[in-house]
């Protein structure tokens, strides 16, 4: 029975440490920051990122001895992008911990492919240590021809608009190819479905727009690639506005149509704001004199009708505020900065960072937990977000307070149960 035991111990020790051409168990490491998981690339892409064998040892370098792109699943077929090591990343240096000689662990290569639409792409490191050792990942993304993109920020059809409102955007031409972006000569607005007559306003690129151009895997040169202009008395009532942008390479003209309702530019009045701080701190006065005790020991909390009176009243604040954004707050969220938001907790699913990792990328940990919950509460209600700060704020004070008297009320045979509240 002892040998037996010995034995299966054995064997599994030896399924722990081997190792695989699929790099399971493999002592490779890599990543691939770019293009990230469903984005949308031009044909011609640059797939980036980072690997080392921790097996080369110290002084030896980064252990690897080719970084090569395939087309599908596996790592066999037609190579369409292939390199080396050649880009400092010092960032994975000091997350693990490694020697200088690691320093060169990033790789940048080019792919160019003729194919349009979905597509799938594998990344395959193979190890100078131990040959035939291997890593890959593979990623699916979306291709599209390389031309004109233009983007309106915030405007949405049949949607409403001031009528002295900012335009905001951003747009490139990668036909301009690289180091001749961003491509786009100017950007005019136009009352109408054309991009014909006068225009109502006419501004250049002035804007960086670091995160857009890094989805699209373009080069530096395509950095200054947002706009932003003002308009000036729009008619009120219903509009179509036309956004324009014109190329520099050949004058062709990218255009985005929307049906809007113009509002007048109010003021926005200070007297809701005052209700509610107004109904906000009397709630909290009746709660402190509510505290004392009635003559014969009942507490005035005893009582379920006051308890929903309360929590009625305490609704007020809340919808006044509703009220109060939604008459005055015209630009709803714009869905790509809610995503961004939790671009790093969908990393974690990749397996591409873990938490502690997360932790120290950019302070990308304070817009963890909110990000996600944002998220949610857009995609369902798409309340604004500072309703959604003014609602959390009004209703925490009103839900603790009142969970602080029920506690005070409460006997101390049963006070053990608000130990829950925490893990609520």
């Amino acid at each position: 029975m002892r040998k037996l035991l010995l034995l299966s111990l054995i064997v599994i020790a030896f399924c722990f440490s081997s190792t695989n051409s699929l790099g399971q168990d493999s002592t490779i490491r890599m990543v691939v920051d770019g293009p990230t998981a469903d984005r949308v690339v031009f044909q011609r892409f640059a797939v980036i990122g980072w690997a080392f064998d921790r097996n080369a040892g110290v002084g030896y370098g980064s252990g690897i001895d080719r970084i090569e792109v395939y087309e599908g699943t596996q790592c066999a077929g037609e190579v369409i992008g292939q390199g080396g090591l050649t880009v400092r990343r010092a960032d994975v240096l000091d997350y693990f911990s490694l020697d200088d000689s690691y320093e060169l662990s990033g790789y940048n290569i080019t792919v160019e492919v003729s194919a349009t639409g979905p597509f799938t792409f594998t990344v395959c490191a193979y190890s100078s240590v131990n040959v035939g050792e291997l890593l890959q990942v593979t990623r699916d993304i979306t291709l599209i021809p390389a031309g004109m993109l233009l983007s309106v920020d915030y405007l949405y059809d049949d949607g409403p608009i001031v009528e002295n409102a900012a335009i905001t955007g951003w747009a490139i031409d990668a036909r301009a190819g690289d180091s001749n972006g961003p491509g786009i000569e100017e950007i005019r607005v136009f009352l109408g479905e054309t991009c014909e007559g006068d225009a109502l306003a006419n501004t250049t690129l002035s804007e960086r727009r670091p995160t857009e151009i890094g989805r699209l895997n373009l080069d530096a040169s395509y950095l200054i690639a947002g706009y932003s202009l003002l308009l000036d008395d729009l008619p009120v009532g219903e509009a179509t506005l036309t956004v324009c942008a014109i190329s520099s390479v050949d004058a062709t003209v990218q255009s985005e149509t929307f049906n809007l309702t113009v509002y007048e530019s109010d003021t926005m009045p200070l007297w809701p704001l005052i209700l509610v701080i107004v109904v906000t701190f009397s709630l909290l006065f009746v709660i402190v004199i509510s505290t004392n005790r009635r003559s014969g020991g009942e507490s005035i909390w005893s009582r379920p009708w006051v308890v929903a009176l309360y929590i009625g009243l305490s609704l007020i604040p809340a919808i006044i505020v509703m009220l109060y954004i939604h008459r005055y707050a015209v630009n709803m969220p714009f869905w790509d900065e809610w995503l961004q938001s939790v671009s790093a907790y969908l990393r974690t699913l990749t397996d591409e960072v873990n938490l502690k990792h997360l932790w120290k990328l950019h302070n990308e940990h304070r817009t963890f937990v909110p990000g996600i919950y944002g998220l949610a509460i857009a995609q369902i209600t798409s309340v604004n977000i500072l309703a959604l700060i003014f609602l959390n704020f009004i209703l925490a004070i009103m839900i603790w307070t009142l969970v602080y008297n029920l506690y005070r009320c409460t006997s101390e045979s049963e006070k053990h149960y608000f130990i829950l509240l925490p893990a609520a």
